[in-house]
């Protein structure tokens, strides 16, 4: 479950507003703020999702708002508790920023396609089958408004679109990763484990 103080740094990345192109640094985004509504102008998709409700064996009757949440909150958990290698490449800077930053905005915004796929599946359940590609084709607009490089929002994108896919993406391995290798781990294992050979070809 989410702490409300839980911090999700963003080491320095920052980002541009539309209104006055002004660079908002999020380096103290803090889930505690992200519940207080404090970047509903400049993400406000992310603030829809409040409303977009699961029910399913990943999600009793969770918001997909709150499951994001918990996602931040493990992902800041297993980072803080990582072997030094593992911080090590988190650490390494791509273009502008370093992988940790680039994690953290793909674990914000990998269930962003939710909105428009929620479906009633039967029997009480309600799933969004198909959100990963639809939320990549939203991200794509969403990441014009960070200073990232085309490389960088690519990382983004890719992590998005193929977090559900824990086969094809694997960690390291590192036992605290292999610990807590849940649905919402597996985004750390696409961009620290690189043991994919498409991703080690890119990145």
């Amino acid at each position: 479950r989410s702490n409300p103080g839980a911090v999700a740094r963003l080491g320095n990345l920052t980002l541009n507003t539309n209104k006055n192109m002004r660079k908002v640094k999020l380096s103290n985004l803090t889930i505690k703020k992200i519940k207080e509504k404090y970047f509903k102008n400049i993400i406000p998709e992310f603030y829809q999702l409040k409303g977009v409700i699961e029910n399913s064996p990943w999600h009793n009757k969770e918001s997909v708002f709150d499951h994001t949440l918990s996602v931040l909150y493990n992902l800041e958990k297993i980072i803080r508790n990582s072997k030094k290698e593992v911080k090590q490449s988190l650490n390494k800077i791509i273009d502008k920023n370093p992988r940790k930053s680039l994690l953290y905005v793909a674990a914000l915004l990998h269930d962003i396609g939710k909105k428009e796929t929620i479906t009633d599946l039967g029997g009480g359940a309600r799933g969004c089958p198909g959100h990963e590609k639809k939320g990549a084709q939203k991200i794509k607009k969403i990441l014009n408004r960070f200073n990232l490089s085309p490389k960088e929002s690519k990382i983004i994108t890719d992590i998005a679109e193929n977090h559900g896919v824990t086969h094809d993406i694997v960690g390291l391995r590192c036992k605290a990763f292999q610990k807590g290798a849940k649905k919402e781990h597996s985004l750390t294992h696409a961009i620290v484990g690189l043991e994919n050979k498409n991703f080690q070809k890119e990145y």
